[in-house]
């Protein structure tokens, strides 16, 4: 049993968070009770004002002298709640967010909200001869609950004097001794359902705020990790389909994007052509100067090559250690031999020096074929005859 009573205690009455993250919580709590008490403020200035007038036309038609003195409190009473909500509403500046709110506005708001409540609690003690019992009383407390989100000691100091002094008014109003222990008694229930409630509807703010917040905070933290994975994907999607060193794509992603227009040569019957270009003699070239070298003319070959072709699907890529594979969809015979013909010429004017060919500077071999694929033919047979095209030359 006390074990349980303990998990309700914790459950209803403690907020269970961290120091860190309450301290921002209650400023945004105080910034919200804040906004709110100065939206009350103009409601009670208009709602008294007029029943303010309500009063006086009362007055006018009562002759009842005891029942007029007690209309005479009562309409000081909300002459009152107009001048303090008038003040404040004028008198208190407006802040735009928990970070603007300064510590002394927030005190007058806490000063003008126990004023009012005491004057709505006398208000309800200048009704009791005009038969309405503590509805009023019970009404602020209703309101005052529903309202506003207050800490425990703040709401112990707004609750405990009031209910002493309402029943102290009770006792010099009320002169029927069963109707003032009633009285008396509904209102420290009243104010003790107060308490509790405004103690529960606090602690529940803080929790649900605290968890939407950390909800949030979650969220942020995934969309980052998600943006680092998606990041490294992009990274390991680089290093597994393009070339490091020349930059275009490799033998893999060659093979996938030529599967992807080979099955699409198929559907529509069209011609597709595959180019292959190899270096003449570029292991000697390594071998006479160097491996740095023979990596700066594999670049300079690569941009060369990429720059004789004009389509956005045509693709060049780096098939071998010195062999290029160009595709280009929908060229046949004809403009394969264009494209294979810039090609060369592109390579030549790059004038990069060769000791050991024949002519002094850096040429490709290069052969190409053109297919119009029918639904027996593998994109691999294709690739097989563009190097066959190739080898005969380089014999």
């Amino acid at each position: 049993m006390i074990s349980y009573l303990t998990t309700i205690y914790r459950r209803w009455f403690t907020p269970s968070i961290e120091k860190d993250d309450l301290l921002p919580l209650r400023r945004q709590l105080a910034f919200q009770n804040y906004r709110r008490m100065r939206i009350l403020a103009v409601f009670m200035a208009v709602i008294m004002a007029v029943f303010l007038v309500v009063d006086i036309f009362v007055i006018n038609h009562y002759r009842n002298e005891r029942i007029v003195d007690f209309m005479i409190l009562l309409m000081a009473d909300r002459l009152l709640i107009i001048g303090a909500s008038t003040f404040f509403a004028l008198l208190t500046g407006k802040a735009e967010n928990a970070e603007k709110l300064k510590p002394s506005q927030y005190k007058a708001a806490m000063i003008y909200l126990f004023f009012i409540f005491n004057c709505m609690a006398l208000i309800s003690v200048f009704l009791i001869p005009l038969k309405p019992g503590m509805g009023a009383f019970m009404m602020a407390i209703i309101v005052l609950t529903a309202l506003f989100r207050l800490p425990g000691k703040i709401s112990f100091a707004l609750f405990l004097p009031t209910m002493v002094m309402v029943i102290i008014a009770i006792v010099c109003v009320q002169e029927n001794y069963l109707l003032k222990s009633s009285d008396i008694l509904t209102v420290i229930l009243m104010s003790a359902c107060g308490i509790v409630t405004m103690r529960i509807l606090y602690c529940d703010w803080l929790r649900n705020e605290f968890n939407q917040r950390l909800l949030e905070r979650q969220n942020i933290e995934l969309s980052h990790k998600n943006l680092l994975l998606s990041e490294n994907r992009q990274d390991y999607g680089d290093a597994y389909y393009f070339d490091s060193q020349t930059g275009i794509p490799n033998r893999i992603r060659f093979m996938e994007l030529f599967k992807v227009e080979w099955k699409r040569a198929q559907r529509e019957k069209k011609p597709i052509s595959i180019i292959v270009a190899d270096i003449e003699q570029f292991s000697s070239l390594n071998a006479r100067m160097g491996r740095k070298t023979g990596d700066e003319y594999l670049e300079k070959t690569a941009g060369a090559l990429k720059t004789s072709v004009m389509r956005p699907g045509d693709v060049v890529a780096r098939f071998g250690d010195d062999e290029f594979i160009i595709m280009l969809p929908d060229t046949g015979e004809r403009g394969a031999a264009t494209v294979a013909e810039r090609m060369n010429r592109s390579v030549e004017s790059l004038s990069l020096a060769h000791p050991t060919s024949e002519c002094g500077i850096l040429k490709i071999t290069i052969g190409h074929v053109s297919i119009t694929p029918d639904q027996n033919g593998k994109p691999e047979d294709a690739v097989r005859l563009a190097f066959n095209a190739l080898w005969p030359q380089e014999q």
